[in-house]
């Protein structure tokens, strides 16, 4: 540190500052750019711990770009960057970062319309789904100038999964038109995305038979596309739907597998959903223990990041803790989601408290 602020300070008094700052602002641009290209397959592996290690440069190289109004460099960082923020529960820096990219008046079209997906990306899985569909449609605002199905199948699936949170009934149609507008672009790793929403969107309205199907569908192009991030989530929400439906044997082996790739991927988001998941599950099978060992750690980590994902957590630890027969349990930790429902628009979650409660 010490040897990075003195040259710092000697670059600083040299003429050469805005030429060497800008040449790190690009590289660092471009290695953002290949590993974005990489983890939507079979990269996010590799890639991963190669961005952990250049974190801080990349956040220098972004600071740089925003003070010498390097719009489009930032816009191409920024939008490069936000699967890793999200896998690895950056959710607040990223959505940051992004705004501070699309508060600049100007920007390539294409580059605009990446970084509010990812923005909107982030916010979903911060609970902030009206943020999120802001996001959306100014993503499908700006794609109408630039005519590109694969951008709009993307900003379609995001505007599905607001809409599968705040208006469940609604999601459906945006999920159809982005899977088949993905489909053309053979854009496999959002085609698993969009399919694992409309089972989502399913699942919230009691449609459990077309919920499977539609996750199955997703799990099977997460596959496809190599995308582990992808496969968890589909895999996550799989599992807890064949658990409604009875079949518990398969659902915890699916919860299992998502638990397993997101432990390997460091990803506590999706650990803490795979957890709960596994802990509606195993309460239904009685095994007590075990459900409230998971939920405890998925409490925990939806503390760390995200609202949405502990709200989840603390209903489903209360629903363990009333099959237990620990009333009281269950009431202090459905209490926590109620309140915290208060503030989060999805009135599955909050009907499901109040009928616990």
């Amino acid at each position: 540190e010490t040897i990075r602020q003195y040259a710092g300070e000697r670059l600083a008094s040299s003429s050469e500052q805005d030429a060497v700052r800008g040449r790190h602002l690009h590289y660092f641009a471009a290695l953002a750019d290949r590993a974005d290209a990489e983890m939507q397959t079979t990269g996010l592996f590799r890639w991963l711990p190669v961005l952990d290690a250049e974190h801080d440069n990349l956040r220098a190289a972004f600071d740089w770009g925003v003070g010498s109004a390097s719009s489009n460099a930032c816009l191409r960082l920024s939008s490069s960057l936000w699967l890793f923020w999200m896998v690895r529960g950056h959710l607040s820096e990223g959505r940051q970062r992004l705004e501070v990219a699309l508060a600049a008046p100007d920007g390539d079209p294409v580059l605009r319309v990446n970084a509010l997906i990812g923005a909107g990306q982030l916010m979903l899985y911060h609970g902030d789904f009206a943020a999120t569909e802001a996001f959306a449609k100014q993503a499908l605002e700006i794609e109408r100038t630039v005519v590109d199905g694969r951008l709009r199948g993307r900003a379609l699936d995001l505007l599905g999964y607001s809409a599968a949170f705040l208006d469940p009934p609604s999601a459906s149609g945006l999920f159809d038109e982005a899977t088949t507008l993905l489909q053309d672009a053979e854009d496999h790793l959002y085609l698993g995305d969009a399919f694992n929403g409309l089972g989502i969107a399913r699942y919230f309205v009691g449609d459990y038979v077309g919920a499977r199907a539609a996750l199955e569908e997703g799990v099977a192009w997460a596959r496809k596309a190599g995308n582990a991030n992808i496969l968890a989530i589909g895999l996550g929400v799989l599992g807890y739907t064949l658990g409604l439906q009875g079949r518990l044997a398969r659902a915890r082996r699916c919860l299992r597998e998502a638990l397993a790739i997101s432990r390997r991927l460091q990803d506590r988001v999706f650990t803490a959903q795979a957890l709960y998941g596994l802990g509606f599950i195993d309460a239904h099978r009685g095994a007590h223990e075990e459900a409230h060992a998971v939920l405890d750690e998925s409490v925990g980590l939806g503390r760390e990041v995200s609202p949405m994902i502990l709200a989840f957590a603390l209903v489903t630890r209360g629903l363990a803790s009333y099959i237990r027969g620990d009333t009281t349990d269950a009431v202090v930790s459905v209490e926590e989601a109620l309140l915290m429902s208060e503030y989060m628009p999805v009135p599955w979650l909050r009907a499901w408290a109040l009928a616990l409660l």
